[in-house]
């Protein structure tokens, strides 16, 4: 079941282009065309401690984080969204 995020940043004070919304951890779900720049985006502006990607080839791992779009792969969804999904 997807579950709606509105992805927009609040902005503070003087500085338009620091934003006060900062994700422990972002996982993305299939890294091709599209996701891979989110990842890029995400990494390059430190909106997420850690850009983790699942993928279905294990060949793809390299090529995502050699991209610099995560900063881990995985090729099973579960341990992809393990830290994502725990509400400890």
């Amino acid at each position: 079941m997807a579950v709606p995020v509105n992805l927009s940043l609040a902005t503070s004070g003087a500085n338009s282009e620091t934003p006060r919304v900062h994700w422990q951890k972002i996982t993305l779900v299939g890294v091709g065309l599209l996701g891979g720049s989110l990842g890029q985006a995400v990494r390059r502006r430190g909106l997420a401690g850690r850009v983790s990607g699942y993928v279905r080839r294990a060949e793809s791992i390299r090529e995502c984080l050699d991209a610099g779009a995560v900063d881990e792969g995985f090729t099973e969804l579960e341990p992809a969204l393990r830290d994502v999904l725990s509400r400890d």
